[in-house]
């Protein structure tokens, strides 16, 4: 499972070169190459299934959080291409799906409250930490949003 996460906001022409880097090589990089890695071993054992977090923001891009959307495009983008690779060279016992949940209430957020740019994040009811959900969306073998107890912050 790969759940690795950073968020800058703001209008994508505010970040600099280095912040734009850092969410592309931690939300993109970072898990396509855990799942490099975990599909490597996966093959030689004939099965296994990798879950790759990716985010609502995977599906579609908030206001505000342009670059971070871009990046979990990326890793949804990979995710599917690589399941495909995999069908293609005839590996049928390793599995990749997308988990691809609205916001969830994690420090990551929650260091996100006083910020204006931050607000599309707070629009939606927020989940809490998703492992168990994770769990069957892998035994599904299916991408899917998933809205487990919803628990808005306090503010």
């Amino acid at each position: 499972m790969n759940n690795a996460g950073i968020l800058v906001t703001g209008p994508s022409w505010a970040h600099d070169a280095r912040t734009r880097r850092a969410l592309v090589e931690v939300n993109a990089l970072g898990a396509m190459n855990g799942t490099l890695a975990a599909v490597a071993v996966m093959r030689e054992q004939g099965r296994g299934h990798v879950l790759n977090v990716v985010s609502l923001a995977g599906l579609i891009a908030a206001p505000g959080e342009t670059v971070y959307a871009a990046s979990k495009h990326a890793l949804l983008a990979f995710s599917l291409g690589i399941l495909s690779d995999l069908r293609m060279a005839g590996v049928r016992g390793v599995h990749v799906s997308c988990l691809c949940p609205d916001g969830i209430w994690t420090p990551m957020l929650h260091d996100k409250l006083d910020d204006p740019g931050a607000l599309a994040s707070f629009t939606g009811s927020l989940l809490t930490p998703v492992i168990r959900a994770a769990g069957r969306a892998g035994q599904r073998r299916q991408a899917r949003r998933v809205r487990e107890n919803p628990s808005p912050p306090r503010l």
